[in-house]
């Protein structure tokens, strides 16, 4: 989901976040270990930006990058744009910084280029 539009992105982000705070909290009741990551309150998005800031850096990007050097000829690039993007709105949270809702988004090549059931539905997908 790092590749989706920042408001679909960030809507999953909490989703998953929401999951993880519920096995948190069921593993804590039942005695069990712990990571620390899930016990972040799921709606507080200050705090689940460091979170997601590392997982774009250290799982998305190299997964996604390594995807752009197999497709070949970079036709990946637009989704490795839009996962920087949304990592730079997770890192603007971490800063404390404004957040503007508006964030670019790129659409690939391969998802203009076939036929509109193909690319509409792309975009359904992506952009929410």
């Amino acid at each position: 989901h790092p590749a989706l539009h920042w408001s679909v992105h960030r809507h999953r982000s909490i989703q998953i976040a929401l999951e993880f705070f519920a096995q948190f909290e069921e593993e804590t009741t039942l005695g069990l270990p712990t990571l620390p990551f899930m016990g972040k309150e799921p709606t507080n998005l200050n705090a689940l930006a460091p979170i997601q800031t590392g997982f774009i850096q250290f799982v998305a990007m190299p997964l996604w990058s390594a995807l752009n050097t197999a497709a070949g000829n970079d036709l990946l690039r637009p989704l490795l744009d839009n996962i920087s993007e949304n990592r730079k709105k997770w890192q603007q949270l971490c800063d404390g910084e404004p957040l503007e809702e508006q964030a670019p988004f790129k659409v690939p090549v391969f998802a203009e280029t076939r036929g509109n059931g193909f690319a509409s539905g792309f975009r359904r997908s992506f952009m929410g």
